[in-house]
């Protein structure tokens, strides 16, 4: 403030100094505006003026517009041109030529959807006769006459040293069989027959339909069939000759049998099994059947059986192993579905699953929902297992009588867990000092059930060979017993010679695989069977030239399965269960070559399938691998296998 009143006073001083002593002025004029900064500015509103809108009227508003050209019609002037004839000039064209001056001309196609529909209504299934020789309809004993002057006098005939042979002009053609049958006849040629004694000649001699044979001095020895002959072949067909009295239908078979992928291939054994399954739901107070369910196989999603209301279905299948098992769902809109793994056997069986409505199952699993991805086991003991155990956590656990009611007694036969952590859990079934173990796969928000059967398994000799790349011979595995383990016990085999071991499995689930440890390399190795003896574990460089055809050449948080087949390979299926349906799954085929290949086929002798989990939490890394092997000799094998990172496992089937 004293700062501009200083201001100030020093340009009024200014001011007057310079009026008074200027000689020029002598008027002295003060301006006043400068007191206005010590003043506070008064702020006047405008005046505001309001616009009107310009009147238009749109009918005074006029648009020019440009006049139209009318076209003048004229008629056209008309010329006669008159044109001198032109001769039509003859083209010849050669036969290896094309009329390439001719001019082109284009024709409309329709195409008739109908057309292939006709087609195939016109096809009829061709009737096929078999071929049967006239030979084999009418067998008639012919008795061979000879009408010569020698036929009187038979001794003196049999008592000859040399044959006497007859002479004809006329030249003999081949005899000729005709075929009965609707199709087209076939020339059947009778064979010489040779006989191997250059002392003997034989001339087939025929007048008015008669044929005569001179043997003279090997009479006896046909007689005694110590000469082979040979009977009428087809010579169309490549194969080996009848014998005396052989039918067609015998030569047909033989010469089946005698192509060269079937003359000494046995055939392996094909078992047919049909399971009944049923549905029954329970709310752990009743149970009641259930119909309008579906069931679909873990193995092949796509592959759907329906019940359509009978409240069962039937599975039938050509198994190539007398026992095995199935993964499968069953889907009831309104219940949570339940996994299991069906017990395929030769025959005939059935199998009831239990289901649990959708709102009860989710209440039950409510409780534990902070724990993760979480689900249920339902386990059925057997009356001599005293209770089930699981190696991952879980929430809590409700014991079940026979009716699936609620029970507090010690006298249970069903253990519900509740919480299970979904992914790869170990199963154990406690009977006295003796567990029977078992993989698992817990499915998220869903049900798995377990039945509990067992057969016992005896003290199981085992051979371990081990299998280079090309070689075709594999040569005994020698390592120690302590390096030979029952997988997730301390159970080692006891060394009978190089490489074979005696191992006590004890019991074992029906339809269920055992597992062995190898712990020779530096990694081990699982292998696993049913009732092979012989075992073909891949050496190392083997299994360096698989782990080759990684991005890294290792496994790292990857798994490896290795499928043994020992039959020709039609067709493989390969599916995944996981937490998330994180696991992905690629496949490879190695035939007998040694090469891979993207596809199976009936050279292929191994199965290599790579698993990686995509899931980025440690603990889901796992998940259960589900293989289908359709083989050329109409049979199938289900596999049921898990993957876990970082191992290589072998499957022997």
């Amino acid at each position: 403030m004293i700062t501009s009143i200083t201001l100030v006073f020093c340009l009024v001083v200014g001011v007057a100094g310079v009026r008074i002593l200027s000689t020029d002025n002598t008027e002295i004029t003060f301006d006043s505006s400068y007191m206005d900064l010590f003043e506070t500015p008064s702020v006047e509103a405008s005046n505001v003026i309001a616009l009107s809108a310009p009147e238009m009227s749109f009918s005074e508003i006029k648009i020019p517009v440009a006049p139209r050209a009318v076209a003048v019609k004229r008629k056209p002037i008309m010329k006669r041109v008159v044109v001198a004839a032109v001769e039509p000039v003859e083209i010849k064209v050669q036969p290896s030529e094309l009329p390439f001056h001719e001019p082109v001309k284009l024709k409309r196609i329709e195409f008739n959807g109908e057309l292939l529909v006709n087609i195939a209504s016109l096809y009829r299934d061709v009737a096929v006769e078999e071929k049967v020789l006239v030979a084999d309809v009418v067998k008639e004993e012919i008795k061979d006459e000879v009408k010569t002057v020698q036929s009187a006098d038979k001794a003196a005939v049999a008592d000859a040293a040399d044959p006497e042979f007859f002479e004809y002009e006329e030249k003999i053609a081949p005899a000729e069989e005709t075929v009965v049958g609707s199709a087209a006849p076939e020339k059947i040629i009778k064979e010489e027959i040779v006989v191997h004694n250059t002392e003997m000649k034989k001339e087939v001699v025929q007048e008015s339909n008669l044929i005569a044979f001179d043997y003279s001095g090997l009479k006896q020895d046909i007689q005694d069939n110590k000469v082979p002959t040979v009977s009428m072949v087809d010579t169309h067909k490549k194969g080996k000759s009848p014998s005396q009295g052989q039918s067609t239908d015998k030569l047909v078979a033989q010469e089946e049998d005698d192509q060269p992928e079937k003359s000494l291939a046995p055939k392996s054994p094909v078992y047919n099994a049909q399971m009944t399954i049923l549905g029954m739901a329970t709310d752990l107070k009743h149970t009641d059947s259930i119909s309008s369910f579906e069931v679909r196989f873990q193995d092949n999603t796509s592959e759907v059986i329906e019940d359509y209301g009978d409240g069962e279905v039937t599975l039938s299948v050509a198994m190539a192993h007398p026992k095995m098992t199935r993964s499968m769902v069953l889907l009831k809109r309104g219940f949570a579905p339940t996994n299991t793994d069906l017990i395929l056997e030769d025959g005939a069986s059935r199998v009831s699953l239990p289901v649990m409505g959708q709102e009860q199952f989710d209440e039950l699993l409510n409780a534990f929902e902070s724990r993760g991805p979480i689900g249920a086991v339902l386990v059925e003991l057997a009356d001599e297992t005293e209770m089930a155990q699981l190696d991952v956590p879980f929430g809590k656990v409700i014991t079940l009588d026979g009716d699936m009611k609620e029970t507090t007694s010690d006298d249970f036969r069903y253990q519900l867990f509740l919480g299970v952590k979904a992914g790869n859990a170990l199963l154990s079934y406690v009977h006295g000092n003796e567990k029977t173990s078992k993989i698992i796969h817990v499915h998220e928000r869903e049900l798995t059930y377990e039945s509990n059967f067992f057969e016992k398994e005896n003290l199981k000799k085992v051979s371990l060979f081990q299998e280079d790349l090309l070689t075709r011979e594999k040569t005994p595995l020698i390592i120690a017993s302590e390096n030979v383990k029952v997988f997730a016990t301390n159970i080692q085999g006891e060394k009978l010679n190089q490489n074979t071991y005696k191992i006590d499995f004890g019991r074992k689930l029906l339809g269920g695989r055992n597992y062995l440890e190898l712990t020779h390399e530096a990694e081990p190795v699982f292998v696993g069977t049913t009732d092979i003896s012989d075992l073909s574990v891949p050496t190392e460089s083997f299994m360096r030239h698989v782990l080759s055809s990684l991005p890294d050449n290792k496994l790292g948080n990857r798994c490896s399965i290795q499928v043994n087949v020992k039959r020709p390979v039609s067709e493989v299926v390969v599916a995944s269960e996981s937490v998330g349906d994180a696991l992905m799954t690629t496949s490879q085929y190695l035939d007998a070559d040694g090469k891979f290949y993207d596809s199976a086929s009936e050279k292929t002798r191994k199965v290599i399938i790579f698993g990686e989990n995509q899931n980025s939490d440690s603990h889901y890394m796992d998940g259960k691998v589900n293989v289908r092997i359709d083989y050329m000799d109409g049979s199938t094998d289900f596999l049921g296998t898990y993957c876990s990172p970082n191992s290589y496992l072998v499957e022997q089937l």
